[in-house]
């Protein structure tokens, strides 16, 4: 198994034609020597011009960092990843100034609007965030 895993973990991408990426990191709990322990993972989802979505990457790196995301995007366009049309993030600064770095500054970039929204509702009473959930569930799924 961990042969499949190496072998796809650096696998081409030059032939895949990736007009839209969406960068992400999380924290996943899981156990390890029977301790619990949690582990950040940064993954990289492209999305095709058909709109097939495919996983590019996913990664344990200790964290958000800009190296730790300059260092998951390098290995990206060392293995021949283009430059996307558009990239979606969740907002944390080190990715956007990775991007930045090795794209750009003309790079389209958007912050997911789905965990913004997430985070929003928990900052409103209880009555006011269900109200704010359907305004911006009609927006969003028009």
């Amino acid at each position: 198994m961990k042969v499949d895993w190496d072998a796809w973990s650096a696998r081409d991408l030059s032939g895949e034609e990736i007009v839209r990426l969406i960068l992400d990191g999380t924290v996943i709990k899981t156990w390890l020597d029977r301790k619990a322990t949690h582990i950040s993972v940064l993954a990289a989802i492209g999305v095709r011009r058909d709109g097939q979505k495919v996983l590019l990457a996913i990664r344990n790196m200790g964290g958000e960092s800009t190296a730790a995301w300059g260092s998951f995007l390098a290995d990206l366009d060392a293995r021949g990843l283009r430059r996307p049309e558009f990239v979606i993030v969740d907002g944390a600064p080190g990715l956007e100034a990775a991007l930045v770095a090795l794209w750009g500054e003309d790079l389209p970039i958007q912050r997911c609007m789905v965990g913004l929204l997430k985070k929003s509702y928990g900052t409103l009473p209880m009555l006011c965030a269900i109200g704010w959930k359907i305004e911006a569930t009609t927006l969003l799924f028009r």
